[in-house]
């Protein structure tokens, strides 16, 4: 029989596991293992050794305080083999997840000590940045004109303005005459747009009332299925385009004046290049659209393909010519009613 000896060959620290690993050689070639856990104290190794070394001498391996002894060649006690001593207890399933540095939060990361010397040098810093973009960019807000004049009110007859519907259905003379007046200077181009208050257009029901593909393609011109409930006319025959949206095309219309020379108003590239490009077919030409006179919105020309027709793409038009805006200079702005925007509508003027 070979001689009993003992030593200690190595010792670690295992962060991942959090123990104290030490490992020795006992009883000849047969190895074990002695775990202590990190919040015991230095003084406990001889303790726990002492103790190992007395339960390895005595014939018996058995778990004593927070040491663990574990022979690597003799099979575990869960197994149930025939040759074992003692009875074994029925193993238990652990619901503990699996260990993993990513789910323990213990990934190697910057955390830096956030001292006040440290804070407020970093709000300095930022602040050095900022301050003059914000600075820069308040001065470029104050250099642009915008003038908006509501004309919704002032332009239905007074014994009107309570069927406002019936009014702009009618086929009465809808022209208005307003006299806008500019405050300071503006420059060319002077942009004009129409304003709507309270029109929900983020509606769900309003969003998705169109058909993209319908758009793009003259060969799905019957593709009107989440077009609902302007897909079709009374006679089966598709709407090109469909849906509330192009349905409630806005169609008042604005003309300019100063000094009693009209300014002219392109409305030529007023929406974006990818949209004429992308989301309109250049080959796809309006088919039973509205005429224009009923509430909603306006007519489209059929001879005219959906790509060219910014109007539809985008609710906005610029004026791109004409001399520059003086201070205090009057302009008149003619407009005619035909859209029932149910709130206020008022044309803007724009300088940018």
């Amino acid at each position: 029989m070979a001689e009993s000896r003992w030593w200690v060959s190595t010792w670690r620290w295992n962060e991942g596991l959090g123990w104290w690993l030490l490992a020795a050689v006992g009883l000849g070639p047969e190895p074990w293992v002695l775990l202590i856990p990190r919040s015991a104290t230095p003084f406990a190794f001889p303790l726990e050794i002492l103790r190992v070394l007395v339960v390895l001498g005595s014939g018996r391996a058995r778990r004593k305080g927070c040491g663990q002894v574990m022979n690597s060649n003799t099979p575990s006690s869960s197994a149930g083999g025939a040759g074992s001593a003692e009875p074994t207890a029925p193993r238990r399933n652990s619901k503990r997840p699996k260990y993993s540095r990513f789910t323990q939060q213990e990934l190697p990361a910057c955390k830096p000590i956030l001292t006040p010397k440290w804070v407020i040098s970093t709000f300095l810093l930022v602040s050095v940045v900022f301050i003059p973009i914000g600075v820069v960019s308040l001065l470029a807000s104050r250099d642009v004109v915008e003038i908006v004049h509501r004309y919704d009110a002032e332009c239905i007859p007074v014994g009107s303005r309570n069927n406002r519907v019936g009014f702009i259905q009618s086929s009465r003379d809808k022209t208005c005459n307003r006299t806008i007046t500019v405050p300071k200077h503006m420059g060319q181009p002077i942009y004009v747009y129409y304003q709507l208050d309270n029109f929900y257009q983020n509606h769900r029901r309003y969003v998705r009332s169109r058909n993209d593909q319908q758009l793009r393609s003259p060969g799905s011109e019957r593709e009107t299925s989440s077009c609902s409930p302007e897909d079709t006319t009374p006679d089966g025959n598709p709407i090109v385009p469909c849906g509330l949206i192009a349905w409630s095309l806005f169609n008042d219309t604005y003309g300019i004046t100063r000094n009693n020379q009209e300014l002219a108003i392109n409305k030529r590239d007023i929406s974006w290049k990818s949209d004429r490009d992308r989301k309109f077919g250049d080959n796809v030409f309006p088919r039973n659209f509205q005429n224009g006179t009923l509430i909603g919105g306006g007519s489209l020309n059929a001879s005219i393909p959906l790509s060219q027709q910014e109007d539809l793409i985008r609710g906005g038009f610029g004026r791109r010519g004409g001399r520059d805006g003086e201070r205090s200079r009057r302009q008149k702005a003619s407009s005619e009613q035909h859209f029932v925007p149910f709130g206020s509508a008022s044309v803007l003027l724009a300088e940018f």
